[in-house]
């Protein structure tokens, strides 16, 4: 279902008067999560949301993906808890400008949590990497996760589930890693063009998988916990 022009006006109006600095017009990935209670989607047994035109085998295929891609967390860092919405998107032309990222995304809104795919999505990788986006949300808290953890620590723990040969060091041909750290934020990790951002992906990767060899991949939900808590990110995850 394609949202409105008139849907999109009220989710602008709604978003303004909260306060943000960008007109929801620039968030398309927080308005559909808003409004996707609002859309045709239909819920499959365990809650996943999916397009009518799904066939049964493409539904069949979306549950299974999200329950190895729990598994995939469960194994890495312990059962996860977080409850997001996930909505698999195979025509992303008919669900808002969100799915022009044709993978994937995990938007909030407050403390909800939607992981929207795209058709590209489709693939265990990309399903635990964005869950584990969620999941760290959920164990820091929204807003803690917005004023003290860093976009290049949120990605590289979602790297850690995710498994595709492209976000690694050795694809890049490169061996500087900890460049990656000076990216705090959102607009400093995503800038600049593709090759780059696939170098911040696996540089990511590495400094927060060399952390968790001292750290211990058990200990991580308990030290977003201490954050959340109001611990600084400095203090818990240390360098």
């Amino acid at each position: 279902m394609r949202l409105t022009k008139r849907v999109f006006v009220i989710a602008a109006l709604a978003f303004s008067s909260l306060g943000f600095a960008r007109p929801a017009a620039a968030l398309p990935g927080p308005v559909a999560c808003a409004l996707i209670d609002v859309t045709n989607l239909e819920s499959l047994p365990d809650g996943t949301l999916v397009q009518p035109s799904a066939t049964e085998e493409q539904r069949r295929e979306f549950l299974e993906l999200r329950a190895k891609a729990k598994a995939r967390i469960t194994s890495t860092f312990g059962e996860p808890h977080a409850h997001p919405i996930v909505a698999f998107i195979h025509h992303p032309g008919s669900f808002w400008s969100v799915t022009a990222k044709s993978t994937g995304g995990t938007h909030f809104v407050g403390s909800r949590a939607c992981v929207i795919l795209g058709p590209q999505g489709n693939n265990v990788d990309v399903v635990a990497h964005e869950l584990m986006h969620a999941e760290l949300s959920e164990r820091v808290g929204y807003w803690r996760r917005f004023t003290e953890i860093p976009t290049w620590f949120d990605e590289g723990i979602a790297m850690q589930v995710d498994f595709r040969s492209r976000y690694t060091m050795s694809e890049q041909g490169a061996t500087d890693t900890r460049y990656v750290r000076q990216l705090t934020s959102f607009e400093q990790f995503f800038s600049g063009n593709e090759i780059g951002i696939v170098k911040n992906y696996a540089a990511a990767k590495v400094e927060v998988r060399n952390w968790l060899e001292g750290a211990g991949a058990a200990t991580i939900y308990s030290r977003l916990e201490r954050i959340r808590n109001g611990e600084s990110f400095d203090a818990v995850i240390t360098r």
